[in-house]
């Protein structure tokens, strides 16, 4: 019992095979977030604006929907 209480409680310690683990999976959520989460975002402000691909982007919001 006296073990229990004198030792330290860290919940937000994370071991070696957490960190190998974090550090492969960081890469996916890398590109993940570069090729389909951002261009959907971009894809959504740009349906929001009044472009003909050749001049400036007019933000119109949703008077153009």
């Amino acid at each position: 019992m006296n073990r229990l209480l004198s030792a330290p409680y860290n919940k937000h310690k994370i071991g070696k095979k957490q960190a190998v683990a974090i550090l492969f999976i960081m890469p996916f959520f890398v590109l993940y977030s570069i090729f389909t989460i951002f261009p959907v975002f971009q894809g959504i402000y740009v349906s929001l604006c009044n472009w003909n691909l050749m001049g400036k982007a007019s933000f119109v919001g949703i008077e153009k929907l």
